[in-house]
């Protein structure tokens, strides 16, 4: 974990959190708020907003009201 928050950047520790949550859980769908997400990472809200919908551009993750569906990080893998 220290070594994901001195030397990984936000958008890779992103991933990270959701491939992570996906080993443990099973699940490709995320239930909550990019405020949690935030709280989860030690960074801001606006940060993960915006790297949200950067992978939401790049069809990374799909985004709606307090739901993200993070499956295409796994589709074709």
């Amino acid at each position: 974990t220290i070594d994901s928050i001195a030397f990984m950047k936000m958008d890779d520790r992103l991933v990270r959190f959701f491939k992570d949550r996906y080993k443990t859980t099973g699940m490709k769908v995320y239930n909550g708020s990019h405020q949690d997400i935030a709280l989860s990472l030690n960074t801001s809200r606006e940060v993960i907003s915006r790297l949200l919908k950067q992978m939401e551009r790049k069809k990374m993750v799909k985004l709606s009201r307090n739901r993200l569906d993070y499956s295409p990080l796994f589709d074709g893998n």
